[in-house]
């Protein structure tokens, strides 16, 4: 039986001088990838990609502060608790608010193994 593993912000293993926190790899998750990034206040300093060779689509969710999504050139400004879609393809890169930002990223590969129809 699979085994229950919960670990704080704090406790996560972590990358990119410790605002990056590798959640999937701490967590033990292999079904699709989430990390955590922590981006100091106005931090611009997020390298602009795309994840085209991942093939990775990616979901953001704000918890804390707030930041600036630019994909494709376009800006969004989220805030706590605002969601985004980039898909694999789209360039994109963060820039933090005055009280710089916690972000959520969760991705996956299109078609691959998750059910979007869950829960029903």
């Amino acid at each position: 039986m699979a085994e229950v593993v919960v670990k704080r912000l704090g406790e996560l293993e972590t990358s990119a001088g410790g605002g990056f926190g590798l959640v999937g790899k701490t967590l033990g998750v292999s079904a699709f990838g989430i990390n955590v990034l922590r981006l100091p206040p106005r931090y611009a300093d997020y390298p602009e990609h795309d994840e085209a060779q991942s093939g990775q689509d990616e979901v953001y969710v704000v918890v804390k502060g707030a930041a600036r999504l630019v994909a494709d050139g376009a800006e969004h400004e989220l805030t706590p608790l605002s969601f985004a879609h980039v898909p694999c393809g789209v360039k994109r890169k963060w820039l933090a608010g005055d009280e710089g930002a916690t972000i959520v990223a969760v991705g996956g590969v299109p078609g691959g193994a998750a059910d979007p129809s869950y829960p029903r």
